[in-house]
C-alpha cells in the first residue's frame, strides 16, 4: 500500500517566511511606538495625580508638605525637593537640582503617614479646624523610566514668587528643566527637553 506524504516545499517555506518577515517588519515599529506612548501617558497621568494629592493635602491642613520641624513655620520651607521612589535622574546640565539631592524630603512620609519628620504628626503640628486627613496618595512608585519624580516646593513657601511643579525627567532620564521658576503667568513657565511636567501652583 502505497502512502501519500504531503508536506511543505522549500519553495512553501521561504514564501511563508517571507510574509511573517514582511508583518513582523510592518508590526514591530507600531509595538514599539504604542510601549513609548503607554510610558509617556503614564507619566502624564501620574504627575496629574500627585499635585491632586498635594492640593488635598494643601487643603485639609492648611500647609503644603515642606516642613520637617515642629512648630511650622509658615514663612519658612525647610523641604526644596519632594521625591518618590526610584533612581534619581541625571541632572549634570542643572546643578541646581544637583544640590537639593541632599534636601530632599519622600512624598510618603507627608502624603501617605502624615510625618513631618521623625515620628513628629501633621496632626500635633497643625490647629484646629485643619488637620491631617490622609492617605492624600499610597502608590510612590518611579515614573516610567525608573527615576523620581520631583516636586520643585519653592512656590509652596508663603509669599514666594516661583512657579511649584512635579516632574519626570522623560525617556532621557535626564532633567532638562529649570528647577527654580518665576511663577507669573502660565507662559512663564518652561519645561525644557523631553521632561513631563505639571504645575501645581
Amino acid at each position: 500500500m502505497k502512502k501519500n506524504n504531503k508536506g511543505f516545499s522549500l519553495i512553501e517555506i521561504v514564501v511563508v517566511l517571507a510574509i511573517m518577515g514582511v508583518i513582523a517588519a510592518f508590526l514591530t515599529p507600531m509595538l514599539f511606538n504604542y510601549m513609548s506612548d503607554s510610558k509617556l501617558r503614564r507619566a502624564q497621568s501620574d504627575v496629574q495625580n500627585i499635585a491632586a494629592a498635594i492640593n488635598r493635602f494643601n487643603t485639609d491642613t492648611g500647609v503644603y508638605p515642606v516642613y520637617t520641624d515642629k512648630p511650622l513655620q509658615k514663612a519658612k520651607a525647610s523641604v526644596k525637593v519632594l521625591v518618590t521612589n526610584g533612581n534619581d535622574a541625571e541632572a549634570t546640565g542643572f546643578t541646581t537640582w544637583n544640590e537639593t539631592w541632599s534636601t530632599n524630603s519622600y512624598l510618603q512620609s507627608h502624603l501617605e503617614k502624615g510625618l513631618i519628620k521623625d515620628g513628629v504628626s501633621y496632626s500635633e503640628a497643625v490647629q484646629n479646624p485643619n488637620k491631617w486627613a490622609g492617605p492624600y496618595m499610597t502608590d510612590f512608585k518611579a515614573d516610567s523610566w525608573g527615576n523620581r519624580y520631583y516636586v520643585s516646593t519653592e512656590g509652596f513657601t508663603p509669599g514666594s514668587s516661583k512657579a511649584a511643579f512635579v516632574l519626570s525627567a522623560g525617556p532621557n532620564g535626564a532633567i532638562d528643566t529649570v528647577l527654580s521658576q518665576e511663577s507669573g503667568t502660565s507662559s512663564a513657565f518652561a519645561v525644557g527637553g523631553d521632561d513631563i511636567a505639571y504645575r501645581i501652583k
